[in-house]
């Protein structure tokens, strides 16, 4: 299976395809795969209010106050994955801290309308995505952090040695850097660095091996499959 998934790779080693700017909120369309892994969710492309994943449960990891998380969920698959992530992690000497996972539409309102009033809605835009254009609504999504970061969201986590571990280890368990630095302009959304994205391991090291951000991939290699 591992050789298969290297072969993969090496196939798609291509050059990147052109991106569509997604930096605004234009010709919207709502999705119509919403319970595929490879969802993709931003700017363009929304979920609807209605949608929500049916198989959320409880990611058990430690939480951003280290304890037994009891309220963070992901679908089920990308729970598994995520734990097994946080246990492969701890094993290498990094203790991740979980901090958010699903976040419904009304949720991702509330919170999008907050940041909006208190940095502007061209500043929000740019680190908060508006309610239904969320990856948390997908329930494949998950926000992480560090013991040396109090267990809090913060753009040094990258320089962190446990952000130094994901980036190179995430993809093993699949799930992606959403949102990497000096890609703004292509994913609609500032680095995020603490944003992990399940995907699958196939397509995740698929985007690893050839530096892709998840709309180059879901271009190059979804649409040949439509």
């Amino acid at each position: 299976m591992k050789h298969l998934i290297q072969v993969m790779a090496a196939i798609v080693f291509l050059a990147a395809p052109p991106v569509p700017n997604p930096e605004n909120y234009e010709n919207v369309q709502l999705v119509d795969c919403v319970d595929s892994y490879q969802v993709l969710v931003n700017k363009q492309y929304a979920l609807s209010p209605e949608d929500a994943p049916k198989d959320l449960r409880v990611v058990q990891v430690l939480d951003s106050t280290r304890n037994l998380n009891l309220t963070i969920k992901l679908r089920s698959r990308a729970a598994d994955m995520a734990e097994q992530l946080f246990l492969a992690a701890a094993n290498e000497g990094h203790e991740l801290l979980a901090v958010s996972g699903y976040r419904g539409y009304m949720h991702q309102k509330d919170l999008y309308e907050y940041y909006v009033h208190e940095h502007g809605k061209k500043e929000a835009d740019r680190f908060s995505a508006r309610p239904g254009h969320s990856e948390h609504q997908t329930g494949l999504a998950i926000d992480v952090s560090c013991l040396s970061l109090d267990g809090k969201i913060d753009n040094k986590f990258g320089e962190t040695p446990e952000g130094a571990w994901l980036i190179e280890n995430a993809p093993r368990f699949g799930f992606i850097i959403r949102y990497p630095q000096d890609r703004e302009a292509e994913t609609g959304f500032k680095y995020e660095p603490w944003h992990l994205r399940y995907v699958g391991i196939a397509p995740a090291l698929i985007m690893q091996q050839n530096n892709w951000i998840f709309e180059e991939y879901v271009d190059h290699i979804l649409a040949k499959e439509r």
